[in-house]
């Protein structure tokens, strides 16, 4: 599953590089309601390779509306969620799906390295405890959801504003959702690796990312979360 937004040439260079390993392969893309072209092309590109599932937003609804639309579009029970500069590796994701399901996993978090650096999960598989629901879906490429396992408790995502949602990473519930009704694994093999280093010029840059400001608010924003979920909902296991 890819959201994509105004990253035209970067996404069909990875969604043509992806179908030439393997041309079988289900891959879903959700187009943010991009000017340059992004959606023609994807639509080309769909008449040309089997199992590219296209769909787009008539407006800009955000990076949260969109995994979460991507999810709800879905039907396989595992998908990988990534971006447009993130292409899978075939090898390694035909083996941790083959684990995904041989275990019934919740969420699986591959060993992800960035331009010679480990961003995320252990060299080794181990178990991924509760507490580690931010760190295991830290740069989200690469993540292995459990579909259907959360696609049950959407509910509980939907009744938060997706504006305010953007600032909160919206994995981060979903793997919240896989750890707490299922189980998790940090895998060894990386499923993902990085392809462009530069970001496409087509989109407006940010104010610089400030690491302490921006925990800050996750840590701030959660904290509301959990008290909202504490005082208005069961905390049967049937229910969130």
């Amino acid at each position: 599953c890819i959201p994509t937004y105004q990253r035209k040439d970067i996404l069909i260079s990875t969604l043509k590089e992806i179908k030439e390993v393997n041309e079988k392969i289900h891959i879903r893309v959700l187009d943010n309601a991009s000017t340059d072209g992004s959606f023609e092309e994807l639509e080309k590109l769909a008449q040309q390779y089997p199992n590219l599932h296209i769909s787009k937003n008539e407006k800009n609804m955000g990076y949260a509306y969109s995994i979460i639309k991507l999810l709800e579009e879905s039907t396989k029970k595992y998908i990988i969620l990534t971006s447009n500069e993130e292409p899978v590796i075939i090898d390694n994701i035909s083996q941790i799906i083959k684990d995904c399901i041989s275990q019934d996993i919740g969420i699986v978090s591959p060993v992800f390295f960035k331009f010679g650096r480990q961003c995320r999960g252990y060299n080794f598989n181990r178990d991924i405890p509760l507490n580690d629901f931010g760190r295991c879906c830290a740069d989200f490429p690469g993540i292995i959801i459990n579909a259907h396992l959360v696609k049950k408790y959407l509910h509980t995502l939907k009744e938060y504003n997706y504006k305010a949602y953007d600032e909160m990473y919206p994995v981060v519930f979903l793997s919240i959702i896989a750890l707490v009704f299922g189980t998790g694994k940090y895998h060894r093999l990386p499923s993902v690796y990085v392809k462009y280093r530069e970001e496409n010029q087509n989109v407006k840059s940010k104010p610089t990312y400030n690491l302490p400001d921006a925990r800050w608010v996750q840590t701030r924003t959660w904290m509301s979360v959990f008290d909202d979920l504490q005082k208005n909902t069961l905390t049967s296991k049937n229910k969130i």
